[in-house]
């Protein structure tokens, strides 16, 4: 009787030792998981952060894009009121020297 009651305790425990060993090895497992778990939320995180920064950055560029457009039509107008300035400067000079006379 004794040499069953060792024997079954006997195989509990490797039953138990057995279960310990694979718990242990799951646990390992969930920690290997939780870790990579862990790095590929970071990685999206900068990913997301990059992707924010990315459409502020696509967006100033299609301003600055507008603004180059502006450049050719704010020439011409410079252009234009340097022609008026100069006009008028000969309008000015014009009447002084009407007005001496």
């Amino acid at each position: 009787k004794q040499w069953y009651q060792r024997r079954v305790r006997g195989i509990k425990c490797e039953t138990f030792e057995n279960e310990i060993a694979e718990l242990t090895e799951k646990c390992v497992e969930l920690q290997e998981q939780a870790s990579n778990s862990k790095r590929l939320k970071d990685e999206v995180d900068e990913l997301n952060y990059r992707l924010t920064n990315t459409a502020k950055l696509e967006q100033q560029v299609e301003m600055y894009k507008k603004k180059l457009e502006e450049i050719p039509e704010l020439k011409q107008q410079v252009k234009s009121l340097e022609g008026q300035i100069d006009s008028y400067v000969m309008e000015k000079v014009s009447l002084e020297d009407e007005n001496k006379k």
